[in-house]
C-alpha cells in the first residue's frame, strides 16, 4: 500500500500539519480530562477531528490509566470516534490506518487493565487485523499480538496465548527490538504463575533480572513486583520485601501509583501475622480499587481482609465482607465458578476449624479463574 507521500516536503508538511494539530489539542484534551461530569455523550466538534487530536487524546489516556481508568478509556472512545473522519483532511493512507489501529489497540489495553477481556479481545483482534494491512506496520501489528497474549494468559486460553507470545517475540528478534522480547518473557513467566507453577514464575522472572540493564524502569518495576509476589507465594518474605523495595523506588521514578506494591507489602505483613496493620493498609487499597471501578482487585484484596479477620476471631465481619465481595463479583459478571466459590465461602465462615486455610485455597482458585489482573503490573508498551 503507498502511503501518499511522494516527497521529502510532502513528508515534512504532513509532520508540520500534525505538529500544529496537536498543539491546538493539547488545551482542549486538559479541559476533558480535568472534566468532572461525564465525557462519554459528547458531541465532537468539527475541529476536533485531526490526527493532532486523536494523538494527544491517546497519550492523555496512557497518563492517567491507573489514576482514573474509566476517564482513560472514554477519552480513546472519541480518539475512536475521530479516527472515522480523520481522511477527510488530507491525511495519508498509512496514518489513518495506523490511528484508528493504534487507538483500537489502546482500548484493548484498557479493557484488559478493567477486567472486561471480552471487549479486550475484539480490540484487540481488530487492531491486529488493521496493523496487518501493511508491511510498515509489521512492528505495531507484533505489539498488539503480544497484548492479546497478555489478555489471553489471564482467561487462561494458554495455548493460543503461548503462540502469540512466540511469534511476536519472533517478529521483535527480526527488529532486534530487545526490550520487548523481555516484555514477552514478562507475560510467558506470569501465565505460569496463573497455573499455579510458582517455582517456574520466579524462576523466570529472576532470569530476566540478568538482562536488566535492557530493560526500561517500567519493565524493571513490573519484573520486581511480579517477582515479590512470587516472593510471598513461596513464603520467601525477606526476598519479598527487598524486591518490593527496589520495585518501589523504579515506580516512583516512572511516576507509576504504588498500590501494587502497598498491596503487596501489606501481604507481607499477613503473613508475618501483623494483623492490624495489614487490615488498615488493606483496606484502604480496597476503597482504591473500588473508586476506579476495578471490582476484580478489590475483591481480591477484600479476600485478604477476611483472611486477616478470621486470624483474629472476627466472624462476623469476615462473612459480611465476603457478602459484600461476592455481589461484587455477580455485578461485575466475573467467572461463575469463582462466584459459586466464594458462595461456597460465605457459608463455610465461621462453621470450619480452619477458616483462614479455607480462604487461602478460594482466593487462590478466584485468582486463576475470575479474568482478575491480581496484583500484578505489566506496563502499556506503547510508553516506550
Amino acid at each position: 500500500m503507498r502511503n501518499g507521500l511522494e516527497t521529502r516536503e510532502e513528508l515534512f508538511a504532513v509532520m508540520e500539519q500534525i505538529a500544529e494539530e496537536r498543539e491546538a489539542a493539547r488545551p482542549i484534551v486538559r479541559e476533558l480530562v480535568a472534566r468532572r461530569q461525564s465525557i462519554d455523550d459528547i458531541e465532537i466538534p468539527e475541529g476536533w477531528r485531526t490526527a493532532g487530536m486523536v494523538l494527544e487524546l491517546c497519550l492523555a489516556a496512557q497518563s492517567i490509566d491507573e489514576a482514573d481508568p474509566s476517564k482513560s478509556l472514554s477519552l480513546l472512545h472519541i480518539a475512536l470516534a475521530i479516527t472515522q473522519s480523520t481522511s477527510r483532511r488530507g491525511h495519508p493512507p498509512l496514518l489513518d490506518i495506523c490511528l484508528e489501529a493504534t487507538t483500537w489497540n489502546d482500548i484493548g489495553w484498557q479493557h484488559f487493565y478493567l477486567g472486561t477481556f471480552d471487549a479486550a479481545l475484539r480490540a484487540y483482534t481488530t487492531a491486529e487485523s488493521k496493523f496487518a494491512s501493511t508491511a510498515a506496520l509489521y512492528h505495531e501489528f507484533a505489539r498488539a499480538k503480544l497484548r492479546h497474549a497478555q489478555a489471553l494468559a489471564y482467561i487462561r486460553q494458554d495455548s493460543h496465548a503461548l503462540r502469540l507470545i512466540a511469534e511476536s517475540k519472533d517478529i521483535f528478534h527480526d527488529f532486534g527490538d530487545d526490550l520487548r522480547i523481555a516484555m514477552a518473557e514478562v507475560i510467558r513467566a506470569t501465565l505460569h504463575y496463573l497455573r499455579g507453577e510458582i517455582g517456574i514464575a520466579s524462576s523466570e522472572y529472576e532470569s530476566l533480572l540478568s538482562m536488566k540493564d535492557r530493560l526500561d524502569p517500567r519493565t524493571l518495576a513490573a519484573v520486581y513486583l511480579n517477582l515479590g509476589l512470587t516472593y510471598v507465594n513461596l513464603g520467601r518474605l525477606s526476598d519479598a520485601l527487598s524486591a518490593f523495595e527496589i520495585g518501589r523506588d523504579l515506580f516512583v521514578e516512572s511516576g507509576i501509583p504504588l498500590y501494587r506494591i502497598d498491596w503487596g507489602l501489606a501481604r507481607v505483613q499477613l503473613e508475618n501475622g501483623e494483623f492490624a496493620q495489614a487490615i488498615a493498609n488493606l483496606k484502604r487499597l480496597r476503597d482504591t480499587f473500588l473508586k476506579r471501578k476495578m471490582s476484580h482487585d478489590a475483591g481480591l484484596v477484600g479476600l485478604d481482609i477476611v483472611e486477616a479477620l478470621i486470624a483474629t476471631d472476627r466472624f462476623s465481619e469476615a462473612r459480611r465482607l465476603t457478602e459484600q465481595v461476592l455481589s461484587e463479583f455477580q455485578d461485575a459478571k466475573l467467572h461463575n465458578e469463582a462466584i459459586t466459590s466464594l458462595a461456597y465461602l460465605r457459608d463455610l465462615i465461621p462453621k470450619s476449624q480452619d477458616a483462614r486455610s479455607a480462604v487461602r485455597t478460594v482466593r487462590s482458585y478466584v485468582e486463576r479463574t475470575s479474568y482478575a489482573r491480581s496484583m500484578f503490573y505489566l506496563t502499556p508498551d506503547e510508553r516506550n
